[in-house]
């Protein structure tokens, strides 16, 4: 039996405020379903947003083609298309638009595996966005730490008056050499920092005082660095008008967790004659990540055969089923053998049904109607349906089976696969259908991508 791998990654971007970029930066996500949104965290005062992405890997993955990192890649750039760090404000320090980038390893998969993952998502930051990209951890072939980064960066001293940081990064021109993507700051984007570690817990404890100095000493008494507890880093921000947080990453959990962390706090904070509050995770645990994760896959790709009964079951005695349609138009009706090459291509789903097809000799086209369903998360919105993996299959077997330069017909056509069109049905809502013929487009290009010739040509998406 096979070994179950998994990558996490944390994206941290320097926005909590614009709802419409945020937006934009998930749904760019959603195009990937495989790579599962699993947390998300928000700090309006930080103005600062925190994913948490996890995905499976192959034994032997290829990099080019997975799923996280293609999600990452798009997020990041949703991110620099919505977002200007030099109108950016906020209580917590940041190098850029997209500030930090940590990959994960989880169950059974290796450091140097994911290790690969992000150096790859660095090289393509940097060269296909063209924003300055620093490795730190196994991704770095040194080993370099994240802090060590931030500090020669300038990350810890606020940039603005009192404890803010505002605005685009200065100088213009990095003083450390970017591991990949240029030398020259762009002040709207900032620089990206990617990095590869052993699971890291991020726990923050509220004090209830302004005098950061104060809090910056109980800071530096509780982190490893200042003698204080060992793998803990810590430092302190002001969270509102009335809160310093110390904020800390905890680099060894299982040894230093949250609650000793909480203890050492309150009992350097009363030395300083100051209450402290609870202290909260800003993400779920190593081990919640994992189980949310596997759950939702359940859900997505039936990897339990008692939940695929229960859910048939369920589809069948109750009307509460959200449908999408699909109309698939190649360009061919005279090829028996690529009919039932694609017909044998959609079989290999019972999920989605092929309801109608229409074929037609004289204009030597066909159409396929295939209806499903669609799986919403927690917040209603469309995370996937089985008709995306079919229509890719009938696609592919479309474009194995027909050259277009043979053919000929009385209808028009522009392509192969002329034409996919994608309906609402039932409960589902016109922005259902629009993601899924986004995420279709996106596979397709991601799977034909450079392999453009005069028998497999461009095709329109409805």
């Amino acid at each position: 039996m096979s070994k179950l791998m998994l990558a996490c990654c944390k994206l941290y971007i320097s926005e909590s405020r614009n709802r419409a970029a945020l937006e934009s930066i998930e749904r760019a996500a959603k195009l990937f379903p495989e790579a599962a949104i699993i947390n998300k965290f928000e700090d309006e005062t930080y103005n600062r947003v925190g994913y948490t992405l996890v995905s499976k890997l192959a034994p032997k993955p290829s990099y080019n083609s997975c799923p996280l990192r293609s999600a990452v890649l798009a997020m990041v750039k949703a991110a620099f298309d919505t977002i200007d760090l030099e109108l950016h404000c906020g209580s917590h320090p940041r190098l850029g638009v997209v500030d930090h980038i940590c990959f994960h390893p989880l169950a059974h998969t290796l450091l140097d595996q994911v290790a690969e993952i992000a150096k790859s998502s660095a090289a393509d930051i940097g060269s296909s966005l063209q924003v300055p990209t620093f490795l730190y951890g196994a991704a770095h072939e040194e080993g370099r730490t994240l802090d060590t980064i931030r500090r020669d960066l300038g990350y810890f001293k606020p940039n603005s008056s009192g404890t803010q940081w505002a605005g685009g990064l200065k100088p213009e021109f990095l003083l450390l050499k970017p591991d990949e993507g240029p030398a020259q700051v762009t002040q709207a984007k900032g620089v990206v920092v990617i990095g590869v570690t052993r699971w890291v817990d991020n726990y923050n404890v509220p004090i209830l005082s302004t005098n950061i100095a104060a809090v910056r000493r109980i800071a530096k008494r509780v982190s490893g660095r200042g003698g204080g507890l060992p793998s803990v880093q810590a430092m302190a921000l002001a969270h509102g008008e009335d809160v310093t947080e110390v904020a800390c990453n905890l680099l060894e959990p299982s040894k230093v967790g949250g609650d000793r962390v909480q203890q050492e706090v309150e009992r350097l904070a009363r030395e300083e004659a100051m209450a402290v509050e609870k202290g909260y995770f800003t993400d779920l645990s190593q081990e919640e990540i994992i189980d949310r994760y596997l759950k939702l896959m359940k859900i997505l790709f039936h990897l339990l055969g008692d939940y695929l009964q229960w859910h048939m079951d369920k589809k069948k005695t109750t009307d509460q089923s959200v449908l999408l349609c699909c109309k698939l138009f190649i360009s061919e009706s005279r090829n028996r053998a690529a009919l039932d090459a694609i017909e044998q291509a959609a079989r290999l789903n019972p999920e989605t049904v092929i309801v109608n097809k229409f074929e037609d000799r004289a204009y030597n086209r066909v159409r396929y109607t295939l209806v499903s369903y669609v799986v919403q998360d927690i917040t209603g919105s469309a995370i996937y349906s089985p008709l995306q993996q079919t229509v890719l299959a009938m696609v592919e077997a479309a474009f194995g089976a027909i050259n277009l330069e043979l053919h000929s017909g009385a209808h028009p056509r522009l392509g192969v696969v002329d034409d996919i069109i994608f309906h609402p049905l039932a409960r589902a809502l016109l922005d259902e259908a629009a993601w899924l013929a986004k995420a279709v487009a996106a596979d397709i290009a991601n799977r034909f991508q450079g392999q453009w010739n005069p028998s497999n040509v461009p095709f329109i998406f409805c």
